[in-house]
């Protein structure tokens, strides 16, 4: 698959932590990330409810010798 950005509809409970685990496989630096490319997170509590949209990108974590993490499969 072709490496862009994907849409995460949150499920109720969800927070940034488990996903950046969950989509990137780490959370060093992904969390981040996730915020600076969803700045609508900033107004939001920690626990989301389900149905918030976020735009999440390709990451290339440094924790992992600069691969891309493959994550399409992980939000399917």
């Amino acid at each position: 698959m072709a490496e862009q950005s994907v849409t995460y509809i949150t499920k109720d409970g969800d927070v940034i932590d488990s996903i950046a685990h969950r989509v990137y496989g780490a959370v060093f630096g992904a969390v981040e990330h996730i915020y600076s490319n969803n700045p609508i997170l900033m107004d939001l509590p920690a626990v989301l409810e389900a149905g918030i949209s976020l735009k999440l990108s390709p990451y290339v974590s440094s924790t992992q010798d600069q691969q891309q993490t493959s994550f399409w499969e992980a939000i399917k």
